[in-house]
Order: C-alpha cells, then structure tokens, then sequence
C-alpha cells in the first residue's frame, strides 16, 4: 500500500527534535504531532500511540523510545508508522533503511507527511537518497563552518563564536578583543585576594557581598529576569586558570562530542592542536608575576585531594536531566529568606543552559534522592536470589532481537551491494559495443561500493553491540557473588565504599524535579515482578567487581 491510498487499523505517531531549542525553528514537538494526527486521520487511521523524543537524528539503537516503538512493529501492535519528515526519523540512510525493512515484515506502513513516498522500490530508492543527501549535507555544513572558524584563527584573530570573556569585549571585524575597565578591575581584585591566600570561595562571598555583577549577569537578566545571579567558587576559579589575563591567548582549546546519553559534552583539544594567538591579539589585564602568585596559591590550597574527597557527593556523573540528556551536576541553592530555610540547599541540577539554553528541567533536592537509590541498591544487595532470577531470564532470553534482526538486515543489504557491482561488472564487461556508457557505469559501481562499505561499518557496530551484551550477562555472575559477600555489611558503608558499590551496578538516575527512574545492571524494582525498561533494553555492568 502506498502512503497516499487509505488505510485501517491503529497507527503510531513518532516525533523528534535534536534539542529544545529546534522548537523555535518550527520543529516543535507539539506541531510534528498535530500534522501527523491530522494526516492519519485523513488517510483513516487510528491514532493508537504517540512517541516524543529528544534525540539527535544521527543515533538509533541508543534512543530508548524508538527502540520499544519498534519492538512494537515487529509484534503487530500498529499498521502504520506516521512521522513529519524522513529526517525526523534519522538523518542516516542505513538507519533509515533498516525501519523501512522493518516497516515491510511487520505489514505496517511507513508514512512521512511532508514527503509523500510510496512502499516501490523506486519509492525507497527516493527515501534512502534524501537521507543520504541530508547526512551528506549536515556534515558539509558542519564541515564548512569549523574550516571557516580554523581557518580565522590560523589569521590571528580571535574567534566569533561563543560569549565574551569577562573583562573583555571582541573587535569582531578586527579580530582582537578590548578591555572592559570595569570588569578589568574586578579581575585585577580577584587576582590580587588570591595571591594574598584568600580561597575562591571567600572570593566569591565577598564579591556578592559587594553587589559585584557576575560573569554572564546581562545575558542572564535578558533571558530570565526573575533568576538571582551569584558569583560561585567556580566562577572565580575560571579567571585565575585563564592565562588570557596575563596576555597569553588560545583558540581552538575545545571539541564537542555526544556522551553516551547523546547529549553534548566539550572536552578539551590536546595542546599540540590550540592555536596560540599573536600577542598583542588580546592584552593581558594583571602582570605574569601577579598570575603565577595567585596560581600557586590556589593550588596550595587545593592540595592533592580529588573533588570527591574535598566535596563528596554520592551521585556525581551517574544522573541525566529527563527532558534534555544533559548529565546533572552537584550544586547548591542560597537561602530563601522568606521561608528562612536553611543557609545552603544542596542539589543536582541541569546545565543545559551552559550549552543549549535553559531545558525547564526542575532541580533534585540532594540527600532525599541520594538516601532513595541508596535504599533502593540496598534492597536489592539484600536479595541475591533476584539477581540470580535476572541472570537466568537473560541468559535465556538471549541477545536483543532488535539487534539481531538489524545485523540479518546489514547482512544482506551488504551482500545485495556486492552482488549488484558484480552483475554490473558481468554485464559490460565483455560488451563490444563500443557506446557503452562506461562513465555512468563507473559511478554505478563506486555507489555500490560506498553502500557495501557503509552497510559493512553497520554490521561491525551490531556485531559488537551484541558482543557486550553477551559479555554483560556473563559478568551478573560476579556481580551476583559481589552482593553475596556486602549483603551483611552495607549499613556500616563508608562512602568511598558505597561509591564503589554504585559503579559496580552501573546506577543510573535519571530525574526531573521529584520524578526519579532509577537504572542498572540488576533490577531494584523487587516489587514489580516484570522487567524494567533498563533490562529490557540491555544495560551493561561494569567490568570492575571488587
């Protein structure tokens, strides 16, 4: 059946954005919705189910709800799955090509409303070439614009991109920045306290004591003016880190890659690739001599110890924001005079405004939920036997049926590239005809070849994907004796102990506000007999077991 004859039967309704942000742009979750229920109900389906997921389009088997839609197809729950645009399905033509494979055995429907395609071969031969277009073109355009970036710094000018550095403000048509007198001076006093001994966070009270406007504090009003800006440790640590303020300007100091939630995480470039910028390019604001005394200062103060040890915070880098993936970081509220609370609130909040703009997900009081996924791993430490249960139901159960099914579909469409070169190549091989169209022959083979190769890079990335799951489910036998041996002794854990315990059960928290869904390699819902989403979907365990 073509998307455009008229249907029966229940349909599912998939949409996606790769950030918040897209709805501004038009792409809103909210619209994608409503054109997708009107078209199913013009062509006389039955809205059954809606998926909203926040997700970029280049990743598949690691976004959760479009992996339980799908385990859904394949048992038969919806005759048509009905999305916007082929690209908010995936921008990568692979992806795209196993759903639509999918899509065929499963006797559902794939049909995209500003696109109409039919199910004919030409019609998937359509769609798998507008996703490769719009991959091929999204990486020419990123391509493009870091060439373009690179390429301005290599000049000596300092790059466009990204908020000012407090104490300066850019000559962006010059390329060099200038200096804000008044900012300078805050930064001149903070360099000066610090190299007398003074910590950050002493630095930062007393600025906030002096109603000294922070870093950032213009743009913050602008975008949400009800929020209290405050001069935090980090902050101050920032500036005396920087040796931009002693005349000695980078570019080209960070990456940004997707972390394992597919949200955006910067690291930092090895320093053989930033790219030191012509002195004179930005001045410096406090003397070299003045630098180093604050810097030796700060690191006297810091000592040897690690952050956990100075700063111990139980859930650190083990939760994520449920609307935006961003990893939660630790961090602290001032009192509400009103309510006259206590002088510090400590929490984990989102940091997404740092990247993308504020998602609008709500902080999580520390201790409540940190005693929670305590409560919750001791519980389930405390029942073995569950977790013999959870070993034995996966052992049966095998690898996941989606990945297995995808690899048989990799497999073939690789083998269907490589027997299509070789018809080709038969077929004109020995042709005597001296008007056979060799240039279009060519590029025939070199576009099976790019497929073949394309389709054989998805089968490596299955095949191992399946390897870890195999591994996972072997490694519950250690963490099965792990528990056996700390069920007696968990109410007497130190911290370092519990920390220990978390990572050996690869906890997962992910929270917004007061909703908390805690994951792992062991279920911890003992309540629920049925398997959490987590197992279903194959979540791995550590390899370190004590």
């Amino acid at each position: 059946m073509t998307q455009n004859q008229m249907g029966t039967g229940s349909a599912l309704i998939y949409c996606r954005v790769s950030t918040k942000r897209q709805g501004e742009e038009g792409l809103s979750l909210e619209s994608q919705q409503a054109a997708c229920v009107q078209h199913a109900e013009s062509l006389g389906y039955t809205v059954e189910s809606t998926t909203q997921e926040v997700y970029t389009g280049s990743e598949l088997w690691d976004r959760p709800l479009l992996a339980r839609d799908r385990n859904d197809i394949r048992a038969g729950k919806y005759q048509a799955l009905i999305v916007y645009a082929i690209d908010r399905l995936s921008r990568n033509p692979i992806h795209l090509a196993l759903i639509a494979e999918e899509c065929e055995r499963a006797g559902c429907a794939l049909i995209f409303v500003s696109e109409p395609l039919d199910s004919s071969p030409e019609g998937r031969l359509i769609a798998y070439v507008k996703g490769y277009a719009a991959q091929i073109e999204r990486e020419k355009i990123r391509e493009r614009t870091m060439r373009n970036k690179y390429q301005r710094v290599l000049n000596g000018k300092v790059p466009n991109a990204g908020c000012e550095l407090y104490g300066y403000i850019r000559d962006r048509d010059v390329g060099v920045r200038l200096i804000v007198e008044s900012e300078a001076e805050v930064v001149r006093e903070i360099f000066r306290l610090a190299g007398e001994g003074m910590s950050c966070h002493a630095i930062a009270d007393l600025l906030n004591e002096r109603g000294v406007p922070p870093p950032g504090a213009q743009r913050i009003a602008r975008l949400d003016p009800a929020r209290v800006v405050a001069w935090h440790n980090s902050a101050v640590a920032n500036i005396l880190r920087n040796p931009t303020y002693k005349g000695e300007a980078y570019a080209w100091q960070w990456r940004t890659g997707r972390s394992s939630t597919g949200s955006k995480t910067p690291t930092r470039r090895p320093s053989d690739e930033r790219v030191r910028l012509p002195d004179g390019v930005v001045p410096a604001i406090v003397s070299p001599e003045m630098w180093q005394r604050a810097r030796d200062n700060m690191q006297q103060q810091s000592g040897d110890h690690t952050r956990n040890e100075r700063r111990p915070v139980l859930l650190r880098g083990m939760m994520t924001c449920a609307i935006c993936g961003h990893r939660l970081r630790p961090s602290w509220r001032r009192r509400n005079w009103r309510t006259k609370g206590p002088e510090r609130t400590y929490i984990y909040r989102c940091p997404s405004h740092a990247f993308e703009g504020k998602c609008g997900a709500k902080s999580i009081a520390r201790r409540p939920v940190e005693e929670w996924v305590w409560a919750k791993v001791c519980g389930a430490l405390r029942h073995p036997e569950a977790i013999a249960a959870e070993l034995q139901r996966r052992q049966a159960e095998g690898p996941d049926p989606t990945l297995k099914k995808d690899l048989e579909t990799a497999r073939k469409n690789a083998r269907n590239a490589e027997h299509g070169q070789e018809r080709l190549l038969q077929k004109y091989t020995n042709a005597e005809n001296e008007s056979v169209p060799w240039e279009m022959v060519e590029r025939e083979v070199a576009r099976l070849e790019g497929e073949k190769k394309r389709w054989q890079a998805t089968v490596q990335e299955l095949q191992g994907r399946l390897s870890d799951q195999s591994k996972a489910a072997d490694q519950l036998e250690h963490v099965q004796e792990y528990c056996k041996r700390v069920a007696a002794n968990l109410d007497t854990f130190t911290f370092e102990e519990k920390r220990f315990a978390l990572e050996t059960l690869h906890v997962h928290v992910v929270a917004n506000g007061r909703d908390w869904d805690l994951t792992g390699a062991i279920p911890f819902d003992l309540d629920d007999p049925t398997p959490s989403t987590a197992n279903e979907l194959g979540y791995d365990v550590l390899n370190r077991v004590s």
